[in-house]
């Protein structure tokens, strides 16, 4: 299961074994706050093991209480950090008791370092769309003539405004 966080946690993607159910829609918008353990140590960089939903402290009843709902015996949450901020996590459960070897650990915290930077990707990607399609309509709207030249002064780039006020059309400058 994927989950990013937001001002709640957004289940952002789930692969389950046939024999379990999946999570239901509502876990699609759970409240942080109803999982301040969890939450507490994956922010802090934790990797949540727990070979037995009985070995939970006292402070994770609620966390105990949802792997019981669904019956969740064993379980490894893998935090998902960018920039010193926790966006998500990857959890892995099983429906036995399950010992997670040292392996099984440094496999999983490399899937949520992957998951981590291609959605911090998608993110800056985003971001780069939205501000080249603002540069775009300020500098195609403009009334003014803007040119973009590269070092040696040739013409990379003129506004459309350049056949209003010199009458050339821009491919003719470029």
């Amino acid at each position: 299961v994927l989950f990013r966080l937001l001002q709640q946690s957004e289940l952002y993607s789930q692969w389950h074994e046939v024999a379990l159910a999946p999570l239901p829609a509502e876990w699609g918008a759970v409240p942080v706050e109803d999982f301040t353990w969890w939450i507490s140590q994956l922010r802090q960089r934790q990797v949540i093991t727990l070979d037995d939903a009985a070995q939970m402290p006292a402070e994770a009843e609620n966390e105990r209480l949802v792997m019981a709902a669904f019956g969740m015996r064993s379980l490894a949450l893998v935090p998902m950090h960018h920039s010193q901020h926790l966006i998500g996590y990857v959890g892995f459960a099983a429906t036995l008791i399950k010992a997670w070897t040292e392996h099984e650990i440094a496999l999983l915290q490399i899937v949520g370092d992957l998951f981590a930077n291609a959605y911090q990707r998608q993110r800056v990607e985003a971001a780069l769309r939205q501000q080249e399609h603002y540069y775009r309509s300020l500098t195609e709207n403009a009334s003014d003539l803007v040119m973009l030249l590269d070092h040696r002064g040739r013409v990379q780039y003129v506004t459309p405004s350049i056949t209003r006020l010199l009458n050339y059309r821009p491919d003719e400058v470029q």
